[in-house]
């Protein structure tokens, strides 16, 4: 659930979880009755819903770990981001020993991303 960056999804995500033992039916009416409310997550939803997914049980595994690795890769780049963004400041303040400390950081994430 921390992997998903929506709200929206979040919410659909713990709907799912607390009311995994209901049917594939029962689960749909919960999650229209508990999202109708609110236009993003009602969006989102009809999103989902219309996503249709066509894979072979033998490539859930390697989906799964795709979809893993690209939030992975996602919050790195992020984090490179802001990183990036500190640098700059540190450099325009004259911050050497932090703007050094920073770079070491954005090397660890970048080699990271490589790894992914």
């Amino acid at each position: 659930q921390d992997d998903l960056i929506l709200k929206a999804h979040k919410v659909i995500y713990t709907i799912i979880k607390e009311n995994n033992m209901c049917s594939k039916e029962e689960l749909i009416k919960i999650i229209n009755l508990q999202t109708m409310q609110d236009s993003e997550f009602t969006k989102e939803w009809i999103k989902i819903q219309e996503y249709k997914v066509d894979i072979d049980e033998g490539s859930i595994d390697k989906m799964v770990s795709d979809c893993v690795n690209n939030i992975k890769k996602y919050k790195l780049e992020e984090s490179r981001k802001k990183i990036m963004d500190k640098i700059r400041k540190c450099e325009s303040e004259g911050l050497v020993e932090e703007t050094l400390m920073l770079a070491r950081e954005l090397m660890d994430i970048q080699k990271e991303i490589g790894k992914l």
